[in-house]
């Protein structure tokens, strides 16, 4: 008996010290997992750190780099006049475009007026779209997927880290307020109906079509009741409220927001008829004074005086099939990576290029054909197959080769891009695990690995991890991908080359805080002679009003953006003509980044032959002279480094010029 008891013991003991060395395994395994999920936050936290870092250092170097250009100086005038207490409802010279010009005022009344403040604005706004996204990338995917999605649209395409560092006074202004817009309405309908969707896109795999009353109490928590003032600071009608006022202030910045507008209306009305939600009256009446609140500018400027802002001038090509063949071959591209601004050439040639398009274009249709089966990612599937016609219907959009029409597609691009990724690389690990269980149950053997030795074990357990990780470390897969072609793409581009006319783009790492510096001459030369007053070509004459604080009243004698100050050159005396410097030509046109830089080379034309070929409506500075003699007035000329100004005795009528040159305003 006390044989068998001791056996007995000896079994209970190590039976204990089995569970107290499986407990400890346990425990050593869970302290591993916590260790490891501490080492993937950090370096999810140092990668995203060095890849924000990265995306505003590119941005810090074109603006130190690419002088500001009139277009971009125009806003900076605008800002400036706002400050003077004056107000626009648009960009000037043009019907549409606004709101983004008292961001840069308020820009400007913090840091101080200089082209890196001006610059800076668009890549603040870039940053928040970025945020933006990620928070709708949250809404509607895991969060790796938004994270990664918000940090690739930071970092490529090429084209708009470059587009980010230009401020043109609407477009990003518009990106921002309508990335608002589609997290608002998600969110509405999302919090209206309870549907939680974690890894799906608005429509999931099987929503239910469950009933809300208005009066959700869990909803509306923050009511008061049923009194007026209850009803009106309900959330939801808070809510209707924001997006009425986010649609009109997108319409008064640029009747493109209509790129978001569309696919969100059809949203809305798909969940109204699926039951999704319910929209009450009063909802209906706060959204549109929202609407009308947000958009009074643009009716101020419209109403009783025949809409204007709903009419556009003449265009080079406005043909509709044109811009959506250009879309395709062309804009895509570009927005892809795959093609570089301006040239339009290939990255990487032709032939890599466009098997690199095909891959693309298969992998996203691959994720549309998945979507639709599984009946995910509504929203997103909706705006990208919207984008293409409200783009080709554009009077503007014939002009591609700065991708900047396209600018609202990237974001939900890099969204669906790093989705389709992610899917992807689940469906190969699943098919990759489903082959060896396959493998396993042929040869007789399990996937249980204690048939293995210690270091088969080892091998087989932390490679099955590893592929199991894929698909979540795919988002940054992609990022790299993406920085890869953004920086081959920056070594074949302006404003990232360096130029051998330029001196502040010398070298990759040269640049400064004022790239204007190639105006400084000019701006102290006429100020020294006591020049306020300055006719230009267009890409001269805003950017030289700004660069001299405006000092020196600059504009263009056919084209012009401000009218006053059209008015005040007009009956001026001296007036400042200026050219560009014969001996440095190319120069100029580096640093303008066109030919076209003689007075009247933009919204002119001639019916005499053509002085120099290519310049149709130029005056040039031979003509000039040739002019001033012929009318016998005296005239001085002023060498000003990059430019020549001649200035008249007597005040010229340009007009008078114009006409006489037969040049066509």
């Amino acid at each position: 008996m006390k044989s068998r008891s001791g056996k007995n013991t000896a079994a209970v003991n190590e039976m204990i010290d089995q569970e107290r060395i499986s407990q400890q395994s346990l425990t050593d395994t869970s302290s591993m997992d916590e260790r490891r999920v501490s080492l993937l936050r950090l370096g999810i936290i140092v990668g995203s750190a060095l890849v924000v870092a990265l995306a505003i250092a590119l941005r810090v170097m074109v603006i130190g780099r690419e002088p500001v250009n009139s277009d971009e100086a125009t806003v900076a005038l605008m800002a400036h006049e706002i400050l003077h207490g004056h107000t626009f409802t648009f960009y000037w010279g043009q019907n549409y475009g606004g709101v983004e010009p008292y961001i840069v005022a308020a820009a400007f009344f913090i840091f101080g007026q200089t082209s890196m403040v001006l610059g800076l604005v668009p890549v603040f706004l870039d940053f928040v779209a970025a945020f933006l996204l990620y928070r709708i990338g949250k809404r509607l995917f895991k969060p790796n997927i938004a994270l990664g999605a918000s940090l690739l649209f930071l970092i490529w395409p090429e084209v708009y880290i470059w587009q980010s560092t230009l401020e043109y006074g609407f477009r990003y202004i518009a990106l921002d307020i309508g990335l608002a817009m589609v997290l608002l309405v998600i969110k509405i309908i999302e919090d209206t109906s309870k549907i939680t969707l974690p890894e799906t896109a608005l429509e999931g795999e099987h929503i239910a079509s469950t009933e809300v009353s208005d009066t959700d109490p869990g909803e509306n928590k923050e009511s008061t009741g049923s009194t007026l003032w209850g009803k009106l600071t309900d959330k939801k009608v808070r809510q209707a409220l924001l997006l009425g006022l986010l649609t009109g202030l997108g319409w008064w910045s640029t009747p493109e927001i209509v790129y978001f507008v569309f696919p969100l209306a059809i949203l809305i009305i798909y969940s109204l008829v699926r039951k999704k939600f319910k929209v009450s009256f009063l909802q209906l009446a706060v959204l549109v004074p929202g609407l009308i609140i947000g958009a009074l500018p643009w009716l101020y400027d419209n109403v009783g005086k025949g809409f204007p802002s709903l009419h556009s001038g003449p265009q080079q090509d406005p043909s509709f099939s044109d811009h959506f063949r250009l879309f395709f071959t062309h804009v895509l591209p570009m927005v892809l990576g795959l093609r570089l601004i301006v040239s339009g050439n290939w990255l990487g040639g032709e032939n890599l290029g466009l098997a690199l398009y095909a891959l693309v274009i298969l992998l996203g249709f691959g994720y549309f054909l998945y979507s639709i089966k599984k009946r995910k990612n509504f929203f997103l599937i909706l705006f990208l197959l919207i984008f293409p016609f409200p783009y080709a219907y554009s009077p503007f959009s014939w002009y591609w080769q700065d991708g900047r029409y396209a600018i609202y597609l990237a974001p939900f691009l890099s969204l669906y891009l790093i989705a389709a990724f992610e899917r992807v690389t689940a469906f190969i690990v699943s098919y990759i695990e489903k082959r060896r269980d396959n493998e396993g149950a042929v040869s007789g053997h399990s996937r249980d690995t204690a048939i293995l030795t210690s270091d088969e074990s080892a091998v087989k357990v932390h490679g099955g991890k590893y592929l199991k990780s894929l698909p979540a470390v795919s988002p940054a897969i992609l990022v790299v991908i993406g920085l890869v072609l953004t920086m081959l793409a920056a070594t074949q581009v302006t404003p990232f080359t360096p130029s051998k006319y330029a001196a502040n783009r010398s070298s990759w790492l040269s640049f400064g805080s004022n790239s204007d510096n190639w105006l400084t001459p000019a701006v102290d030369t006429l100020e020294k002679h006591h020049l306020t007053y300055a006719y230009a070509g267009y890409w001269i004459a805003y950017a030289l009003a700004f660069a001299s604080d405006e000092n020196v009243i600059a504009t263009s004698p056919v084209f012009y953006r401000y009218y006053q100050y059209a008015y005040d050159v007009y009956g001026a005396n001296p007036v400042a003509w200026i050219f560009p410097n014969p001996n440095r030509l190319t120069y100029v046109e580096t640093e303008t980044s066109t030919n076209l830089v003689y007075i009247g080379c933009i919204g002119a034309t001639r019916s005499k032959p053509v002085p120099i070929v290519g310049y149709s409506g130029c005056l040039t500075l031979g003509e000039m002279e040739s002019y001033l003699r012929t009318i016998h007035d005296k005239f001085q000329v002023l060498t000003m480094g990059d430019l020549v100004a001649v200035v008249p005795q007597n005040r010229v009528n340009v007009f008078t010029l114009l006409e006489a040159e037969k040049i066509n305003a």
